[in-house]
């Protein structure tokens, strides 16, 4: 049901150019979100950032803020882009870049996101949740989650000083991982 009002929305804003759309990727933020060279059938479609409407802090403050997690750490946030990626037509993978006011804060933020209530049970057949995956150097957590279609869905999390990165990714581990290649080499 998300992902069906998330398409609806992203039509009705792409059409009144709220929303940066397809490959449009600017400076700052924006330029840390891959449009090019995509893993097969990877397609970004929209770019929200703080200014537009939907705004990508209205999706990203509820994962990082403490509100939905256990031990919630506060955090401060300067600005966001979220990047709507589709793959084989639906909008199955959103990458956030964060930017915290100190690496504090981008800690804090990891730290609330692994922390989440919904992340609090266990997976079936006794799954892992997390684990650590080094790439180019750089510990990233992949978290698995369970997706609508009851499928594990791999999502990786890292920081780089006061930046947090979230791939909110799809079933799919090896894209998933090509995608946060990319974004590491940016």
């Amino acid at each position: 049901m998300r992902r069906l009002i998330v398409a609806v929305i992203l039509v009705v804003f792409l059409g009144l150019g709220c929303v940066q759309s397809g490959n449009e990727v600017g400076t700052g933020l924006e330029s840390k979100l891959p449009s090019e060279n995509l893993p097969e059938n990877l397609e970004l479609v929209a770019v929200l950032t703080s200014e537009t409407s939907p705004s990508s802090l209205d999706d990203v403050m509820p994962l990082i803020d403490g509100s939905r997690s256990v031990n919630p750490k506060k955090v401060d946030v300067v600005s966001a882009v979220e990047g709507v990626y589709s793959y084989g037509g639906a909008y199955d993978v959103v990458v956030y870049v964060v930017e915290m006011k100190s690496s504090m804060d981008a800690t804090a933020g990891y730290l609330n996101f692994l922390n989440l209530t919904r992340f609090q049970g266990g997976l079936p057949n006794e799954i892992d949740r997390y684990t650590i995956w080094l790439a180019d150097d750089k510990q990233i957590t992949e978290v698995r989650d369970i997706s609508p279609s009851h499928r594990i869905r791999f999502i990786y999390i890292w920081k780089e000083d006061n930046l947090l990165f979230i791939i909110m990714g799809n079933s799919n581990r090896e894209q998933m991982r090509e995608l946060a290649l990319q974004i590491l080499q940016t």
